[in-house]
């Protein structure tokens, strides 16, 4: 697992790469979960289920990413900002969350496994409480012995979207994944 930054823009992607070491072919999936703040540090570090009583998210299907998590902050912040963040899967996501309830459920209090790691598919429904954990899921992979593959999800952060998201907002996938090519040409993994 490895993060790549981009230098150009407010993009950054966790790549996940998972290889089948048995002798059985195998389906696997990967989980990815995002703590969100979106606020100015003080306010979050404060009170932060005050902060995410106000985050909105909007989730809308993209044909290659799947579902794509629209965040935006609706308490203006310093300078009447308002915080987004686009997230997804590179290659295709199948189930998403927004809720820490969601993702990690009730018990992990008592044993410490998220709820999302014993689910078969995250709940893809729109939850907005005080404890804003987003959660997307990739496709299942199906791989052979020996075979690997790799799982990108993406986050892209603008400091200010004046407008609530929207569908319109998935033009900019456009972007993320011209990016997303560009960090893949210049990445150096151990």
């Amino acid at each position: 697992m490895y993060l790549d930054l981009d230098d150009r823009s407010s993009l950054w992607v966790w790549r996940v790469r998972v290889r089948n070491t048995g002798d059985a072919p195998v389906e696997v999936d990967v989980v990815y979960g995002q703590d969100l703040g979106l606020a100015d540090e003080g306010a979050v570090r404060n009170n932060e289920a005050y902060v995410s009583h106000y985050l909105d998210h909007a989730i809308e299907t993209h044909p290659t990413c799947g579902p794509v998590v629209m965040t935006r902050q609706n308490q203006p912040q310093g300078g009447g900002r308002h915080p987004w963040l686009m997230q997804g899967c590179v290659g295709g996501g199948r189930a998403f969350c927004t809720d820490g309830l969601q993702f990690f459920g009730t018990s992990c209090k008592r044993d410490g496994v998220p709820a999302a790691c014993l689910a078969d598919l995250l709940p893809s429904s729109r939850l907005q409480r005080e404890f804003a954990y987003t959660g997307l899921q990739s496709e299942l992979l199906r791989l052979g012995r020996g075979e690997s593959a790799e799982v990108g999800f993406f986050a892209w952060y603008e400091p200010d979207h004046g407008e609530p998201s929207s569908r319109a907002d998935l033009g900019r996938i456009t972007l993320v994944i011209e990016a997303v090519a560009r960090l893949a040409g210049r990445a150096v993994h151990s």
